[in-house]
């Protein structure tokens, strides 16, 4: 009984991870000077939740900062098959 509750939190934590990832990607390919505190406001999250994703997201080489912390932008890395 426990195995499956944990397996279905597991994959609800894993699909809201997901697709907070994936509209910080669209967000960030709509406009690439956008700060983490912008990103936050429009998704709705928090900026802590909204910083650990991005570090995943570069982390697994899908968006990368261009230029310094301030006047740097964004960009999503685009994984060809």
């Amino acid at each position: 009984m426990f195995s499956s509750t944990s397996s279905f939190i597991s994959r609800t934590s894993l699909w809201n991870e997901t697709g907070q990832q994936q509209a910080i990607m669209r967000e960030i390919r709509k406009k690439p000077f956008v700060t983490a505190s912008e990103l936050s406001e429009m998704l709705g999250i928090s900026l802590r939740k909204t910083q650990e994703n991005m570090r995943k997201l570069r982390e697994t080489g899908l968006i990368r900062r261009i230029g310094p912390d301030k006047g740097g932008h964004w960009e999503v890395i685009d994984q060809q098959p």
